[in-house]
């Protein structure tokens, strides 16, 4: 019997490298693909006119057709979690199954899209003007990765694969790929009827909440927290992570 295949979408300035540990965990029972964004990873050379969510979404179908990947589960963490939700939004026959971690469908009120596309306009600014590493530093000060801090040795693998990145095209991804600029996807959650699972840490609560609403917008959802987690799960909780994900996979294979 062949394993089921799961495709993973890593988060902004992520890798396939950050599925590692997770990867590791469910060898055994999912035949796992990770695949590095434009401008990300060994990917961090690919320039687009665009770094649209459609125009990211329409490059990994490619690369699954390109690869004979035919109706893979999907599963995408944070901006990798966006753009897995537009694809299955866009594209249903392309997917088994839907997983999103610290996922948000957007930002469903003009003014709060206004003020996000300003900070991150912000962050750009200052990534253009300064240092990659400096604004990394601070950039992973937030509470969201809390957790993270706490793991020196983690961090510091994380900050040093992040600074490998193309600045310039780091500043272009935080600005065109703002939440401030996404296409709200709430309206639209309705009719994504695959399974989907929702993953989300206990001590992310801004992403507890929305994969609390998106649980009850969604026709087949069910959503799994992470206690002890922040808002990167799968780096620091991969066996954890992996036993939720290999249940949710075996149950729609």
């Amino acid at each position: 019997m062949s394993l089921p295949s799961l495709v993973l979408l890593h988060g902004f300035m992520g890798s396939s490298w950050d599925w590692e540990p997770l990867i590791g965990e469910l060898e055994d029972a999912v035949h796992c693909v990770a695949i590095d964004l434009p401008g990300h990873g060994m990917s961090r050379d690919v320039e687009l006119p665009c770094f649209g969510y459609e125009e990211v979404g329409d490059i990994v179908l490619r690369t699954l057709r390109r690869a004979r990947i035919e109706r893979p589960h999907l599963l995408g963490y944070s901006m990798g979690g966006r753009i897995a939700l537009h694809l299955a939004a866009r594209h249903p026959e392309c997917f088994r199954s839907l997983t999103l971690e610290s996922t948000s469908p957007g930002l469903d009120d003009e003014l709060s899209r206004e003020r996000r596309l300003a900070v991150d306009q912000q962050h750009a600014r200052r990534i253009r003007e300064g240092s990659l590493e400096r604004w990394l530093e601070a950039w992973y000060r937030q509470l969201l990765f809390a957790d993270l801090a706490r793991d020196p040795e983690i961090l510091g693998m994380v900050l040093r694969k992040r600074a490998e990145n193309d600045p310039r095209l780091v500043a272009r991804i935080v600005e065109e790929m703002s939440p401030g600029l996404q296409p709200s996807l709430w309206p639209r959650l309705a009719s994504v009827t695959m399974p989907v699972l929702l993953i989300s840490g206990g001590l992310d609560i801004k992403y507890q909440e929305r994969a609390t609403r998106m649980a009850a917008a969604l026709p087949d959802a069910r959503w799994r927290q992470v206690d002890a987690a922040g808002h990167a799960v799968h780096l620091l909780h991969a066996k954890e992570m992996a036993e939720i994900v290999k249940e949710f996979v075996w149950q729609g294979d």
